[in-house]
Order: C-alpha cells, then structure tokens, then sequence
C-alpha cells in the first residue's frame, strides 16, 4: 500500500514537474516572439524588459530562467501597454503613410508589418479562433489556393441566417461589425464578404461559405475603442501580399446537417 501511495507522489510530482516545464516553454518562445517583434517597431517597453533582464542576469543568473522571472517580464509589458500602443499607432500610420507616398519599406519595417500579422493571428485565437486560423495561414504559400475547414461556425451568424432565408449568395457585413464585443464580430472578422452554397441531398444539407483571405489595399479597422483605441490598417498587410511575404487564398468553411 505504502509502495503504491509512494508511486501515485512520484507520478504526479512527475506530471507537475513535465506541465510547468511546458508551461515555461511556451510562455518563453511567446515572450521572446513578442521582445523580437517588440524589438522591430523599437517600442520602448522592449529596451526596458532587455534592460531588466540583464540586471537579473548579472545579479541573480539562477533565476535568469525561473518561470516567475519570465512572469515579471510579462508583467512589465502589461503596464507599459498604454505607451506600446501609442507608439504601435503612430508607427503603423508612418508605414502606411510611406507605402501611399510610394515608397518601400525597409526589411526591418516589413518584419514588423509581417509580426503584427502573425501577433493579431496569435491574440485572437481565444476569442476568435476562425479569424486567428485565416490570419496566420496567410504565412504559409499554398499551391492550390485554397484551404477548407469543416465547421458550422457560420451558421450561427445572423446574416448569414438572413442570407439563407432570402435566398442571397453573397453576404457582407459593416466595418463597425468588426469592433470586439459586437454580436456579428466573430463571423464579420473571419467571413466578410462570403459566398454561401447550399447543396441538399437524400440524407442531409451540404453547407459553405466561401472567403477570400486577403486584405484591401486602404481600410482602417477599428478593433477596440475602450479603454483605449486600437485600430488596424489593413493596407500594411496588403503590401506584403503584393511583396510576397503574405500569401492570398479562399477560406472555405463547410458543414453537414
């Protein structure tokens, strides 16, 4: 008895032990994609978090990699996210400023467009997976130009669900719809405009709804508006497309009932 009470300890000390090592791996790969990205828009927070890390470094080199250090990193970016964003803003209206006045950006200034892409892709998957999944495949070239995901996701939209009834193929929905918290956000952001096909067979309806991934040479999106004002140009993006360092396809999401 006393054996299996000792093995039960060892195996769940063991699991414990493999779950925050896990955790601080992944929490460090996300922490040094965010310094590196961070780094390329020189956000003054990046400077800040290399500064401290060298004092930890110098002064308290054991903990240089505890999980608790990396938390304390993350921590100080937390706070300086109001400055970030301030920065983010007037940085992106510079870049798209220059691409309208018909210059090229630099490398490093296309890494940060190219980063951002991939941060939004990476931040919204929590809340909206479906957008999350469009928005970093986009890294990836695909020969066929086409990706398809088996979800009934869209059906849960409300224009969609008018689109069916009144027999539309197309539907679109408002760039207000985009804004976080709105009903239609999860499925404006990941479908707009969209391509409906019903098929009915003898044993079930055959649903999709077709998207082009790609983004529009001019049009500023409004994500958040509280507490702070957080927008996006899509027009950044839609230059890499034309640069080839993002990649153009049609989404689509299909079901069965």
């Amino acid at each position: 008895m006393n054996d299996l009470i000792k093995n039960t300890k060892y195996q769940m000390n063991t699991i414990s032990r493999l779950l925050k090592l896990t955790l601080q791996l992944i929490f460090t790969v996300f922490m040094g994609f965010l310094l590196l990205w961070s780094f390329t828009f020189q956000f003054t927070v990046t400077y800040i978090i290399i500064l401290t890390y060298i004092i930890v470094l110098l002064k308290f080199k054991k903990y240089a990699l505890k999980l608790r250090t990396l938390i304390v990193l993350g921590f100080i970016y937390i706070v300086f996210l109001p400055l970030t964003l301030h920065q983010y803003q007037i940085k992106t209206s510079n870049f798209f400023k220059q691409i309208q006045e018909g210059k090229d950006l630099n490398t490093t200034d296309k890494a940060a467009v190219y980063g951002l892409n991939i941060m939004i892709g990476i931040l919204a998957f929590p809340i909206y997976p479906e957008i999350s999944k469009e928005t970093l495949l986009m890294i990836i070239p695909d020969d066929d130009g086409s990706k398809y995901f088996e979800s009934n996701f869209f059906l849960k939209s409300r224009r969609i669900q008018e689109g069916l009834k009144l027999g539309n193929k197309r539907v679109t929905w408002p760039i207000s719809d985009y804004v976080m918290g709105k009903k239609e956000a999860r499925f404006a952001l990941a479908l707009n405009p969209c391509t409906l096909t019903v098929k009915k067979t003898k044993n079930n309806i055959y649903y999709s709804a077709s998207v082009p991934v790609k983004y529009p040479i001019n049009s500023q999106v409004i994500l958040l508006k509280y507490p702070i004002t957080v927008s996006v140009q899509e027009g950044l993006f839609a230059y890499l497309q034309r640069e080839g360092w993002l990649h153009t396809y049609t989404a689509i999401w299909y079901c069965n009932k």
